[in-house]
């Protein structure tokens, strides 16, 4: 009777952790999966404009980005998120109200300096050399981590029941769980 009862509980311990182990559990597939990363990009033509920003000595770069589902109008300075950029961090986003703003020309083959070419990344032609090419920002916005954040008191439960269908299938199998129909209970 003791070596049924072992096989009896290694059986349950198996079934329960390959059906609710770290890997396979709701809860470690939400966590691990792709489908919930939400990222911003620049649009398909993100239409980009450049203003030089004679107080800060810095260019203004405005574009268009999208999450895959809406579209904004998004502006940063370009001297002081470079190295966000090169990291696909999120840009410090500013607005362009009450800015003393002078535009630069985008992708019209001038001779007039400073001059900028844009799709998805932006070049700046100045009296000096060439600042860039940049890539247009690039980022995961952090809304996929709320909605998984949200999802996990489920799978928490979720896994939890699976572990408990799983000893209980165990023991019934084994007998362990029958009702005593002998008893006057």
């Amino acid at each position: 009777m003791a070596l049924n009862s072992i096989v009896t509980r290694t059986m349950a311990l198996v079934l329960a952790l390959g059906l609710t182990g770290c890997e396979s559990s709701f809860t470690a597939q939400l966590w691990k999966t792709e489908r919930f990363r939400h990222h911003s990009t620049p649009a398909p033509d993100p239409a980009v404009a450049v203003f030089y920003a004679p107080a800060r000595k810095d260019y203004l770069v405005a574009y268009e980005s999208t999450d895959g589902f809406l579209f904004h109008r998004r502006n940063f300075y370009l001297g002081e998120n470079v190295e966000r950029l090169m990291d696909q961090k999120k840009p410090r986003f500013t607005s362009t109200l009450l800015k003393d703003l002078e535009p630069v020309p985008v992708n019209q083959g001038t001779n007039v300096l400073p001059a900028a070419f844009a799709n998805q990344r932006v070049t700046i032609q100045t009296e000096l050399g060439q600042i860039g090419p940049y890539p247009l920002p690039t980022y995961e916005d952090g809304r996929g981590t709320a909605i998984q954040v949200v999802l996990t008191p489920f799978t928490v439960a979720g896994d939890l029941a699976l572990f408990s269908l799983a000893i209980a299938v165990v023991g019934a199998l084994h007998g362990q769980f029958v009702p005593c129909t002998q008893c006057s209970h």
